[in-house]
């Protein structure tokens, strides 16, 4: 509410309350020797105030602007189509690692707000990233350097997903409840695909450049033509899920779409009947991220029960379990394969990123 209260320990009463704090003060510190006392807002604010036996007792000593607090999260995590490097948003930042090494080869600041989501372009030569702040930074990898920056979103970029031939970039809004298609060469929105209402999380474009699916909050996958000479028209509803869509990903072939969800359960779709071939129920908690492994034949899975679960999904299998990765210590956000299928990237809210040895 904008209040910090200091109390007595002993008797449980409060002595002071500082007012004039953002409502998003996120850290309240003391010095060690008990005279100042420190709030940080999210919004990039420091307060310090003199709440010892000398001097005014509660004065404001001093306001800073400028600062970032950083919950340390990494909300997107992408392998680049080179098998080389893994990008990953981490709060306000967009780190490039060396797969191999581990080390940043770069960090990319920009955003005002924490990354939620980034994606490689198919050609590698271009990275995308949405935040919270509702901004698109399209970046040249390689410099380093923003390339174009798109507004149109009113609420938080929440999923991203580039077309095949790289020319096109989808952005979901979350609560703007909007998905818009941008000519990534010109930076101009193409069309704005809208949902039931309610909001829309998560964005994938079929490997065939001709559908793009979107997940909403009421627990739909909507599926929109996005095909050259295409409008934007609603062509079907698949309806499955108990909660909101969180995460979507198309098989390489484009004959199915796996649909992660907070009901906790992750569906695959037969997108030639829109009916479901199987509904795989192994995660305790949120699904955040699903991804299909280059040869289509196992599914990677994300989610705040800390696991990432690979799936078998083979015309052989039957949608059972091949591997439970434990190793985050809080939620897993987002989930990417490597090019050649034998590594997993994941990255959580405990701000790690993992890759994993997981065989062809």
């Amino acid at each position: 509410d904008g209040t910090v209260i200091v109390w007595n320990a002993e008797v449980t009463e409060p002595v002071r309350t500082l007012e004039g704090l953002s409502t998003e003060t996120d850290a309240v510190a003391w010095s060690p020797d008990g005279v100042t006392f420190v709030a940080a807002s999210r919004g990039g604010t420091l307060r310090m105030w003199n709440l010892g036996p000398d001097g005014p007792d509660g004065e404001l000593l001093q306001e800073v602007e400028g600062f970032t607090a950083r919950s340390r999260s990494v909300r997107g995590v992408d392998w680049s189509p080179d098998g080389e490097t893994i990008a990953a948003g981490l709060d306000t930042r967009l780190i490039i690692w060396d797969a191999e090494e581990g080390a940043p080869r770069r960090i990319l600041e920009g955003h005002e707000r924490a990354i939620s989501s980034v994606a490689w372009s198919p050609d590698g030569e271009r990275l995308a990233s949405g935040s919270l702040d509702g901004a698109l930074i399209i970046w040249n990898p390689a410099t380093g350097r923003a390339v174009r920056e798109l507004e149109g979103h009113t609420d938080g970029v929440a999923a991203l997903s580039w077309s095949p031939d790289g020319e096109r970039l989808a952005s979901a809004g979350s609560l703007d409840d909007s998905v818009i298609v941008w000519d990534v060469g010109t930076g101009e929105a193409l069309y704005t695909l809208h949902g039931d209402g309610s909001g829309l999380w998560s964005v994938a474009w079929s490997p065939d450049g001709r559908v793009l699916a979107g997940g909403t909050t009421s627990a739909q996958v909507l599926l929109w033509d996005v095909s050259e000479g295409g409008d934007g028209r609603l062509l079907d509803e698949l309806y499955g899920h108990l909660g909101w869509i969180s995460g979507l990903d198309w098989s390489p072939d484009g004959t199915r779409l796996a649909s992660a969800s907070a009901d906790s359960r992750i569906i695959v779709w037969d997108m030639e009947t829109g009916t479901q071939l199987y509904v795989l129920a192994g995660h305790s908690n949120v699904v955040r991220g699903v991804d299909f492994s280059p040869d289509g034949e196992r599914l990677a899975s994300a989610s705040q029960d800390k696991l990432v679960i690979v799936w078998d999904i083979s015309p052989a299998g039957a949608g059972e379990p091949i591997q439970a990765l434990a190793g985050h210590t809080d939620g897993v956000d987002s989930v990417s394969w490597s090019p050649e299928g034998d590594l997993l990237a994941s990255g959580s809210d405990d701000g790690t990123v993992i890759a994993w040895e997981i065989g062809p």
